[in-house]
């Protein structure tokens, strides 16, 4: 089973060179690849999960790194538009909920009918026409699609009403919410990573003053991070099991967020010196969100038929990336049809 972690390292080191040219960190190029690199890994972290495989089950706590690496470019990303591309926030709700939710439902769809079609679990009683049913959608898609809504409609809402001071009413809110979603005990990744949206508009914000510090002083800044990282992933995975609240509020919310917070800016302080990518880490970064939204689905269909931990890993990956380039195609017909919107 070592060899899939082995070839996602390849992923990442095969084309990496020196930041020559002065790139920026988070521009296109770069974030696409990130985006399958992080794919690939939480697609593996699931696997961990699901199988208990030993190697990589530790995959699943580190994911939350990635979806904070994730939810960091959505906020550069949301920040670079607004200044950068006209008429940017014109009807920015009904975009980000049409192509964030449209290919949610297309997985749903395809997730659904190949987990229906390999187990017949849940299609007893209604069959296909469970497959229209809104519960079951809200229930099946992924937390991680109505956290990134939530940022985006939040984001447009302060934006419109303070847009001077929007990065900072982000921040508060963002508190806030990691407050309440401890508090009522919804699950750790529903609040694990959400300030790496904010730190993605700072890091926007303040990208050349940042870049000239990270120059300058890389070593120490790259050392301070690693140190915070360790320490928070340290902190949750060690006190995973405590029930004190005080503890908890620490383990938790706090060193859960300072953990996915510091492995993206360890991330932006190596893309300024190194660039990475090649032709398949760029592929997979351009399907990346349908990756995300199917492979769970065809992971827990598959889950029976193979008695090999490897066989299941590659055919399960195989098959969730094929069915995410056939999403993403889809996908991108109609929203060249319906005017890119």
């Amino acid at each position: 089973m070592i060899i899939i972690p082995v070839l996602w390292m390849a992923l990442i080191l095969y084309g990496i060179g020196v930041n020559r040219n002065g790139r920026r960190p988070l521009e296109l190029n770069q974030s696409t690849v990130l985006r399958g690199i992080c794919a690939v890994e939480i697609m593996m972290g699931h696997f961990g999960l699901m199988s208990g495989d030993t190697i990589l089950y530790p995959n699943r706590k580190a994911g939350i790194l990635f979806v904070g690496v994730f939810f960091m470019l959505s906020g550069y990303g949301t920040a670079y538009g607004v200044e950068h591309k006209e008429d940017y926030l014109r009807h920015f709700v009904l975009k980000k909920v049409w192509r964030l939710m449209f290919p949610a439902y297309l997985a749903f769809l395809l997730g659904m009918s190949v987990f229906g079609l390999f187990t017949g679990a849940g299609w007893q009683e209604n069959g296909w026409a469970s497959l229209f049913h809104v519960k079951q959608f809200i229930q099946n898609t992924n937390w991680y699609v109505w956290e990134q809504l939530a940022l985006y409609v939040v984001f447009w809402v302060v934006y419109r009403v303070m847009p001077r001071r929007t990065n900072e009413v982000m921040t508060v809110l963002s508190v806030i919410y990691i407050g309440i979603a401890f508090l009522i005990r919804m699950d750790n990744p529903w609040y694990g990573s959400t300030l790496c949206f904010v730190l993605g508009l700072y890091y926007y914000r303040f990208e050349e003053r940042a870049a000239r510090l990270i120059a300058d002083h890389f070593r120490m800044l790259f050392a301070g991070c690693v140190v915070v990282l360790g320490l928070s992933m340290f902190i949750f995975f060690a006190w995973s099991n405590v029930s004190i609240a005080g503890v908890m509020v620490i383990h938790n919310p706090v060193a859960r967020n300072m953990a996915s917070m510091s492995f993206c800016a360890i991330v932006i302080m190596l893309l300024s010196k190194y660039e990475v990518g090649n032709k398949i880490s760029a592929f997979l970064g351009r399907c990346s969100y349908e990756i995300f939204l199917i492979h769970p689905s065809i992971m827990a269909a598959l889950l029976n038929v193979f008695d090999s931990h490897l066989v299941y890993a590659v055919v399960s990956m195989g098959v969730s990336v094929a069915a995410a380039v056939v999403l993403h195609w889809i996908c991108g017909k109609i929203f060249k049809l319906t005017g890119n919107m």
